[in-house]
Order: structure tokens, then C-alpha cells, then sequence
């Protein structure tokens, strides 16, 4: 059966068509798109130089390809999410082996992937996303409901350890932020693109 991600997707766009597989061995022929763009999966993935391989594959001799990633800013709804984890949660909740959330984002280690994998006039473009919140512990909430990784490190927390991370959350946002709502939140992020050789 369809994945929830897949589901919630053919909701919003009934008309598309959806198809489940393997970013690393996807079910398409050579040269088949025009332009493929991956919204912040990259964390996601075993093997990302793997997957830019096979979006190459995949890809018109010309074609472009764009996938964002989370920065790793002092001041980010991201940065207070895991930094209170790794402050908070319980050490025994991992897990699976992966890049970094950020790793693809730095300029050295993309680029180099991406010329490897048959890129070239590649680009990094910062974007400086803001949220704009009501409740302080509103990215803790996000991340436990919203995401892939940050709700498999977050939903097996013990009760206890759950509770510390989301109040330290609370804590990052009121001493950066202010002590009223709206609070202008930060949660910046980063596009790579390049174009197939």
C-alpha cells in the first residue's frame, strides 16, 4: 500500500502521477526527465553521491537538477531541535546510518559529489526561511509531526526525555526571540543545483 507521504501527496495534487521507489535505483530510463529537484531528502537517503548518480543517469544531457537541504545556523528552529536532543534525549534512541542533516548542504562536499556524479555549473543559493510561530515549542511539535529523522528521534523518547527536549526548545526560542508571541523564527536552508554533463 502507499506510503503516508505518497498519500498526503496524491491528495494535494490528484491530477499528478505518483510513483514509489528507490532513489538509488530508480525505475526510469537514461536521459528520461528534463529536470529532477528533491525537497530535503538527501538526509534521507544511505548513499547520497549514489543517488546524484542516478539522477545523472536519469537525466537529458543538459538537465537540471536541485535538491535542498537544512543549514545548521546558531540561530534556527533546526539547530534548536537537534541541539536539545543531543542535550536531552536518551542515548539509546539512534538512528539508521545516514548523512548528517546538513552534510550535503556544505559547498565542498556537494560540489564534489555533484562533479563526480556528471555535474557542472553548480550553485549553492542560501534561503533565509522564517517562521513565524504562536507557541515557543511549536519547532519541537514540528519535527516530531512534520518530519522523517527528527520524529525517529523524537517519538521513542522516554516521557521524561521528551519533555526536557521540548523545553529547552521553549527556552532557545524566548532568549532569541523574545518573551511574546508572534516570535520570528529562523529555519534557513540551502538549494544545490548543477547541471547534467
Amino acid at each position: 500500500h502507499p506510503s503516508w507521504p505518497s498519500m498526503r501527496g496524491r491528495g494535494r495534487a490528484p491530477e499528478a502521477e505518483f510513483i514509489e521507489g528507490d532513489a538509488m535505483d530508480l525505475p526510469f530510463e537514461d536521459g528520461f526527465f528534463d529536470a529532477v529537484a528533491m525537497g530535503f531528502g538527501m538526509p534521507h537517503v544511505p548513499d547520497p553521491p549514489a543517488v546524484m548518480a542516478e539522477v545523472r543517469r536519469v537525466l537529458k544531457p543538459g538537465g537540471r537538477f536541485a535538491y535542498s537541504v537544512w543549514l545548521a545556523a546558531e540561530r534556527s528552529a533546526f539547530t534548536y531541535v537537534f541541539a536539545a536532543i543531543g542535550a536531552h534525549g536518551a542515548p539509546e534512541v539512534t538512528l539508521p546510518p545516514g548523512p548528517g542533516a546538513t552534510d550535503y548542504g556544505e559547498e565542498d562536499r556537494a560540489f564534489s559529489a555533484m562533479t563526480a556524479a556528471g555535474f557542472g555549473r553548480l550553485r549553492s543559493t542560501g534561503v533565509d526561511s522564517r517562521w513565524t510561530i504562536d507557541d515557543p515549542g511549536a519547532p519541537f511539535d514540528f519535527f516530531v509531526e512534520g518530519t522523517v529523522r527528527g520524529a525517529a528521534m523524537l517519538r521513542p523518547q522516554p516521557e521524561a526525555n521528551r519533555r526536557a527536549i521540548r523545553a529547552a526548545v521553549v527556552d532557545k526560542v524566548l532568549a532569541n526571540h523574545g518573551e511574546t508571541a508572534p516570535f520570528d523564527t529562523p529555519i534557513p536552508s540551502v538549494v544545490i543545483s548543477g547541471t547534467a554533463v
